[in-house]
């Protein structure tokens, strides 16, 4: 019997008739989001981020907020992103989502990769693990501890990470023990092809509290590998406490299909502030549940766009040419991704309806507008297909807000 068979048994009633079941709402975190845009000097961030909530995201729900405490460190930020979370947090209550990652797989690449790759068994067996027990290492594990007692008793949070050693099972147990022992309650990390041992080591000190376990979950790039580890993770968990009593979250899970297939509790993504520096725009359209990726840089011949060069570009500039409601929205869009990231100057475009100029702008390397419109992309894209999929009654059931502190 598969997973979705016993778990669709579960949810029968003793009197012969169907329950329907109720599943967590799937939540996507954006990782990072906040300490990108918590600036210095003449910039309000409170209402930078209560304006794209409201009139971009459409609300928080299904989207929260992951944090890396290695990149707000290391952009110095603590403070601003603290003040952001705590303003948005009196606001908006339990509606907002927001995560502590520990900045594993920063320290990983820092001291394991160091630009090599590292594809196979022979290669992760060669990694020495010595570097975790440094001192620069261990000094940083601890600032990480005593920054999270700080905030964890102003309730800022809902949860946070293990400092995990990416490859070594042993060393992220003994992270997890130690992180426990000092009194707090991080989510543990398991990692794809990690012998399921160690997750019942975990299971053993969870418990299910609430009545769920919660775990995080590490997958490799090769779909294939990952599908066939999350189908021994996931049948070896319904096995022992149910799946629908386990939520996971997918660290940079992104594939729908996996999503689907397993019922993420929660997943993050990073794309949202990657693909801009490739030159490419992201646009969902809410109007027309519509998405859109032109490689706006590779088209700009001269200071002006060779719309013929791109099918992909044609096709967009003649969706909105003979969609007026479609070409109001992304201007919409547009304008107000403008305007909170201080391009007055560009705001004419806008006005003019000059797309050609509007695309010129996004299509900078370095743009701060375009990547906040991939955001838009993601959480748009996440509620479309996701979220709403949930909430008309398919087959997983009815769908609530997962994460309760």
């Amino acid at each position: 019997m598969s997973v979705m068979e016993r778990s669709k048994q579960r949810g029968e009633d003793s009197g012969g008739g169907k329950e329907r079941m109720v599943l967590e709402r799937p939540i996507l975190y954006l990782s990072s989001f906040i300490s990108s845009y918590c600036k210095k000097g003449n910039f309000d961030s409170v209402f930078f981020f209560e304006t794209i909530i409201e009139e971009l995201f459409g609300g928080l729900l299904g989207v929260g907020f992951l944090e890396s405490y290695h990149v707000i460190v290391e952009r110095k930020t603590e403070r601003e992103v603290l003040r952001v979370v705590e303003a948005l947090r009196k606001k908006y209550g339990d509606l907002l989502k927001v995560m502590v990652d520990s900045g594993a797989y920063s320290l990983f690449q820092k001291y394991v990769m160091k630009g090599k790759r590292i594809s196979g068994i022979m290669d992760r067996l060669r990694v020495d693990y010595s570097w975790a027990d440094n001192q620069e290492v261990q000094s940083y594990f601890r600032r990480y501890m005593d920054w999270l007692k700080g905030i964890e008793k102003d309730g800022l949070i809902d949860e946070y990470v293990v400092l995990d050693v990416i490859g070594n099972p042993e060393l992220s147990w003994r992270n997890w023990l130690r992180m426990k022992d000092e009194g707090l309650n991080p989510l543990p990390v398991i990692h794809a092809g990690t012998e399921l041992d160690w997750v019942e080591k975990y299971l053993k000190y969870i418990g299910e509290g609430d009545g769920f376990v919660r775990l995080g979950v590490s997958v490799k790039k090769n779909v294939v590998t990952s599908h066939y580890w999350l189908d021994v993770l996931a049948n070896w968990l319904d096995r022992k406490v149910g799946l629908d009593r386990v939520r996971m979250h997918g660290f940079a899970v992104t594939d729908l299909d996996l999503i689907k297939k397993y019922r993420f509790w929660s997943v993050d993504t990073a794309s949202w502030a990657i693909t801009q520096v490739f030159g490419k725009l992201l646009w969902f359209s809410n109007v027309r549940k519509k998405e859109f990726a032109i490689n706006c840089n590779k088209y700009i011949k001269g200071g002006s766009f060779d719309v013929s060069g791109s099918k992909t570009l044609s096709k967009f500039f003649g969706c909105i040419s003979n969609d007026s409601e479609l070409k109001e929205e992304f201007l919409n869009d547009v304008g107000v991704v403008f305007r909170l990231i201080g391009l007055e100057n560009e705001l004419e475009y806008v006005t003019r309806k000059d797309i050609a100029s509007i695309l010129e702008v996004l299509g900078n390397r370095s743009s701060s507008a375009a990547m906040l419109l991939s955001a838009l992309f993601y959480v748009r894209k996440w509620k479309n297909v996701i979220v709403d999929d949930k909430n008309k009654g398919g087959e997983g059931g009815d769908w609530v807000q997962g994460c309760s502190r």
